[in-house]
């Protein structure tokens, strides 16, 4: 992982990124330093882009969900809800809510299949078929 520094963390032979990633989440959940080390940066990259997109959009909430949150999503937790409090334009007059999903990682198969039901159910073009958008042509009175 890092020349010199040793880790409790054991990488994969073939160099796959989403066990490896697991691996190192696991160690830094169980205090390794370096994995500690390692997710606490990653968390930062990733308040990077929360603080801005929240601020850009002023948003009272924030859930995080995905495999990678299953394991260090309390460490991402952490820095995130900090690095809100410190930057996030607005927090004078409000915080951002930040939590884990109850479900992490199975919130992309949820949240698409919840897309694919409301446009079914409840389509947002009215009078259109399935979500097909209508051609429609509106031209101004004559007069």
């Amino acid at each position: 992982m890092a020349a010199g520094r040793s880790s409790i963390a054991q990488l994969s032979a073939d160099g796959d990124p989403f066990t490896d990633f697991a691996a190192v989440a696991t160690a830094a959940v169980h205090g390794d330093p370096l994995s500690v080390a390692l997710v606490e940066e990653s968390a930062e990259y990733l308040a990077d882009a929360v603080v801005a997109v929240a601020s850009m959009l002023d948003l009272d909430s924030l859930v995080l969900a995905g495999p990678s949150f299953t394991t260090a999503g309390s460490l991402y937790l952490t820095v995130l809800e900090r690095r809100l409090q410190e930057e996030f334009f607005a927090a004078p007059k409000h915080g951002v809510q930040v939590m884990l999903s109850p479900q992490p990682a199975d919130a992309a198969a949820v949240g698409a299949a919840s897309l694919v039901l409301q446009e079914e159910l409840a389509p947002r073009h009215l009078g259109a078929p399935h979500g097909r958008y209508l051609d429609v042509e509106i031209t101004a009175p004559r007069g």
